[in-house]
């Protein structure tokens, strides 16, 4: 089950659970933030909408061209696909896992949107000073682990839906 899962155990079976269409979709998102590291040529690249700017400054650096990827910042684009591969990985446990195994990682979720409020309260009580774990201009909001406060309120928001559930069917 999840031990399983987690510790690589019937990964294959699992995967095989999963309908072929799902696994498809999945792929394709997971290859999403890969497919912008992919390298343009200067001409192409500087053609997209909206780097006029950026075309400006490579030419002044480097005018000899180049190949350039789609994402502005790739290191970004690589923390991304880490994310997405975090979030696929907990969809595709959702598809494939018992609901006892799922209502563990439901209220694992929930103990985590918990913290986030008690780290916030830190934040909003120390005007910032304590646990800002981004350096964020949100320092007079409660945003616990996120970078801003829509990110966290996304958050809590999808995990009062949650917890709702959770407290209404056991």
């Amino acid at each position: 089950c999840l031990g399983s899962l987690i510790y690589g155990r019937g990964f294959r079976s699992a995967a095989a659970a999963l309908p072929r269409h799902w696994l498809i979709l999945l792929g394709l998102v997971w290859l999403l933030p890969l497919l912008q590291l992919i390298p343009l040529p200067d001409d192409v690249w500087a053609q997209l909408p909206g780097r006029e700017v950026d075309a400006a400054i490579r030419q002044a650096l480097a005018p000899s061209g180049g190949w350039y990827s789609l994402t502005l910042s790739p290191i970004d684009t690589l923390t991304s696909f880490i994310a997405v591969t975090l979030f696929i990985t907990l969809f595709a446990s959702v598809l494939i896992l018992p609901m006892k195994d799922i209502r563990i990682l439901l209220c694992t979720m929930c103990a985590f949107a918990f913290a986030n409020v008690v780290i916030g309260a830190f934040q909003l009580a120390s005007g910032g000073e304590y646990f800002d774990f981004h350096g964020s201009a949100h320092r007079i909001n409660v945003i616990g682990f996120f970078a801003n406060r829509n990110h966290t309120a996304l958050f809590l928001a999808g995990s009062m839906a949650i917890w709702t559930y959770l407290v209404t069917t056991s």
